[in-house]
């Protein structure tokens, strides 16, 4: 399962992230999570949901600009 969250609500807007995600999906057979995670403190939710489960958490937007 893969899932993303728009780092900046004004430049990357959910309806392009989810084509792209549901894309990546039909190609790749992996399911694909379209989650608004800002909505009803979903954030701190996916963050407590990664602890318990162990899953990887990317804490940059994956642009070599950002790893800097």
């Amino acid at each position: 399962m893969i899932s993303s969250r728009p780092s900046h609500p004004g430049r990357k807007t959910t309806h392009i992230v989810n084509r792209c995600g549901d894309a990546i999906a039909a190609a790749t057979g992996v399911h694909f999570l379209a989650e608004d995670f800002e909505r009803r403190a979903g954030f701190q939710r996916s963050v407590e949901l990664a602890r318990k489960y162990g899953l990887y958490r990317q804490d940059y937007c994956g642009c070599l600009f950002s790893r800097r």
